[in-house]
C-alpha cells in the first residue's frame, strides 16, 4: 500500500525551481554553479545592500549569455527541420487506410465463403 506524501511540495531541487519560475517571468535565471561568488550563506549583509559593480557587470554578463544561448524555435524553423516527421506520418496514416479497407474487404468476402 502506497504510503501519502506528508507536503505537496515537488521532489525538485531548489535552483531547478527557482529556474522554472524565472523562465515563467520571462526572467533569465543565473545559477549558483555558474557563479563565481560565494554561496549567499557566506555573503554578509553589507555586501548584500549594496553589490560590487564587478558583481553587477558579471550579471549582466550572465545574462545576456543565457538569451543568447536559448533560442525559441519559431513554427517555421520546426515545420522546415521537422519536414520528414509530416511526411512520415502521412505515409503511415496511408498505411493505415489500406490495412484498414483490406480488413474491411476481407471480412465481407470471408464472410460470405464461410457463412
Amino acid at each position: 500500500m502506497a504510503r501519502n506524501k506528508k507536503s505537496k511540495r515537488p521532489n525538485l531541487p531548489q535552483e531547478t525551481l527557482e529556474r522554472a519560475r524565472a523562465e515563467l517571468r520571462g526572467d533569465t535565471y543565473v545559477g549558483m554553479e555558474d557563479s563565481t561568488e560565494p554561496a549567499p550563506s557566506a555573503v554578509t549583509a553589507a555586501a548584500k545592500a549594496k553589490p560590487s559593480a564587478a558583481s553587477v557587470q558579471l550579471n549582466r554578463v550572465k545574462r545576456a549569455a543565457a538569451q543568447s544561448v536559448r533560442r525559441i524555435p519559431t513554427i517555421e524553423d520546426l515545420l522546415t527541420e521537422y519536414r520528414y516527421v509530416l511526411r512520415d506520418l502521412r505515409n503511415l496514416a496511408v498505411l493505415a487506410g489500406i490495412l484498414l479497407v483490406t480488413i474491411v474487404v476481407l471480412s465481407f468476402v470471408l464472410g460470405r465463403i464461410v457463412g
